[in-house]
């Protein structure tokens, strides 16, 4: 597929100023300002190659000085610019290949980085189990039982059991009270009953003794009052043994109210135990949420003695790499967009070039040149289509620096969310060298870039579709039209712009599509476009087969 950019490459390279002075000034200029400008040229391109081969690094700039050269031909103005964009984009192509690399231990970083966060998602999830595992309504069941055991002065009953109430703790310790408070005074008045009938008994015993000692009727009336004491002291005694039989009767209800307060106590002390399992079981629970939300620390901030396998360590390695791939990043960058526009000003170059040479072709008195041959060789190896190509090549590679970055950052993005997602939820502080809040702004930048980039080279390779006459640079633009179309649409298809994507789908397939039917040999192309190809794709080993602008070569 860069069968005539490897020839136009050939062409660049050759150093032979009296070939481009004879060809398109003829050798009686060789010492003009033009022919001398052209001598420059060529031996900045010499030089540049020497300093190459000899593994310097001022190449580049020799060649920087001959493209600079203002007063050269066309010839060799497009010739140093080509060469000078061509290293460019190799240098470019060479800086990408580092930050690949670099990329490569930042997406193993990456991974574990999101590895670590599951397992954070994990102690979560078994915090969140443990949590549950908190006896809310346990709890509240026994402080309601032990509450109705305990009872109030309106719950006199806890509950009933076989018609037969038994009553709340509180009842139990009123009615022991005024059990015991009966039975002290029922006690008193026995006292008090006992101390009136032996006062009654004293006082009958006097009256019989003064009555034997008397005479007549004050005789009768001694014996008659020491009766009626006696039978004082018989109904007192009576009395007594009423207020002994309601002691008997209050104490055997007192046992039986001890009794049920031995049972209600002893129902509460069950409470009390089930109380206690459930809290020790509850206080074991509380325990394994500390150890996992130590863990969880541990696993992101690392410990005092190790800090390189945690999350946070990782992050600082992470963010170690990231400005290094940044750095071969912006140099690629810019040697990229230098070369689109060295390929640019070649591809002006060769147009003046071309007018220079057709308007020698077609004057009538160069009818007979021998060089003619060589003018219309020079003006075909010189076409600006070849050099608009490689600037559309050089756009397409920067538009795929920006989607990788994109995808790089994509990926750091959804890292970021779900690990803050995880560290917040177990109480952890989040890294600070993963809480970068610019990363979703230059996702959205870097993707913004590659859409600009994609456009702009695609709509030089549809000029050259559309415009160009030799069928092999016509074919090579097909090819890397589906390159640049499909990877728009894999940057559209991450971005979530399904439907953009589908349209830049659509494109790539009409350019196999189109490839196909000019029988252009093809790169081993995605399955989603090689469904359009009617032709088969040629096997390897076979030209065109892996051409130098296919992901693979890159």
């Amino acid at each position: 597929m860069r069968t005539p950019v490897k020839h136009l490459a050939l062409v660049l390279a050759t150093s032979a100023t009296c070939l481009f002075g004879t060809l398109v000034t003829g050798c009686d200029q060789l010492d003009s300002a033009v022919g001398i400008s052209d001598r420059s040229v060529d031996n900045s391109i010499s030089q540049a190659e020497l300093q190459r081969l000899a593994g310097g690094d001022g190449w580049i700039a020799t060649l920087q000085k001959a493209a600079s050269e203002k007063g050269a031909s066309p010839a060799q103005r497009a010739r140093a610019n080509g060469l000078l964009a061509d290293a460019e984009f190799n240098q470019a192509r060479q800086h990408l290949s580092k930050a690949r690399d670099l990329r490569l231990e930042m997406n193993r970083l990456i991974w574990t980085i999101s590895d670590l966060a599951q397992q954070i998602q994990s102690n979560n999830a078994l915090i969140e189990g443990f949590l549950k595992l908190e006896p809310v309504e346990a709890r509240k069941q026994i402080a309601a039982q032990v509450a109705a055991a305990q009872g109030g002065p309106d719950q006199p009953a806890w509950f009933k059991h076989n018609n037969a109430p038994l009553p709340t703790v509180s009842f139990v310790k009123q009615e022991i009270s005024r059990l015991q408070g009966e039975i002290a005074g029922l006690q008193d008045k026995i006292k008090d009953l006992s101390g009136q009938r032996s006062q009654a008994l004293e006082q009958a015993e006097a009256a019989n003794s003064k009555s034997e000692q008397l005479k007549g009727q004050e005789s009768v009336d001694a014996y008659k009052q020491g009766a009626d004491l006696r039978q004082k002291a018989s109904q007192l005694a009576t009395r007594i043994d009423q207020a002994k039989s309601e002691i008997a009767s209050r104490n055997r209800d007192l046992e039986v109210a001890f009794g049920q307060e031995a049972v209600l106590n002893d129902v509460l002390k069950q409470y009390q135990a089930q109380l206690k399992q459930v809290e020790d079981g509850w206080s074991t629970a509380q325990a394994k949420i500390q150890d996992l939300t130590q863990l969880s620390r541990q696993i992101a901030q690392g410990n005092a003695d190790h800090t390189a396998d945690s999350i946070q360590g990782r992050g600082v390695r992470l963010v170690e790499l990231s400005k290094n791939v940044q750095t071969e990043l912006d140099a690629a960058r810019q040697l990229l967009a230098d070369s689109a526009s060295h390929f640019d000003a070649a591809a002006s170059a060769a147009q003046d070039l071309s007018r220079d040479l057709s308007a020698k072709l077609r004057d009538p008195a160069s009818a007979a040149a021998p060089e003619r041959s060589a003018w219309k060789q020079l003006q075909e190896a010189f076409l600006p289509s070849g050099f608009k190509l490689r600037q559309a090549e050089a756009q397409q590679t920067l538009g795929m620096l920006h989607a990788e970055q994109a995808a790089q950052l994509a990926q750091q993005v959804e890292v970021q969310t779900a690990l803050k997602a995880a560290v917040d939820k177990a109480g952890v502080s989040m890294p600070t060298e993963l809480a970068d809040a610019e990363l979703a702004t230059q996702l959205q930048n870097a993707r913004a870039e590659a859409q600009k980039e994609y456009q702009a080279a695609d709509e030089l390779l549809l000029n050259i579709v559309n415009t160009e006459s030799n069928q092999d640079r016509k074919n090579a633009a097909l090819v890397q039209r589906i390159l640049t179309q499909y990877g728009w649409y894999q940057l559209e298809n991450e971005a979530g712009n399904k439907e953009s994507a589908q349209q830049h789908l659509a494109e790539a397939v009409n350019a196999a599509k189109l490839a196909a039917e000019a029988k252009a040999p093809l790169p081993s192309l995605p399955p989603e476009v090689a469904v359009a190809a009617v032709v088969a794709t040629p096997g390897p080993g076979m030209p065109g087969a892996t051409p130098e602008n296919s992901p693979a070569a890159q």
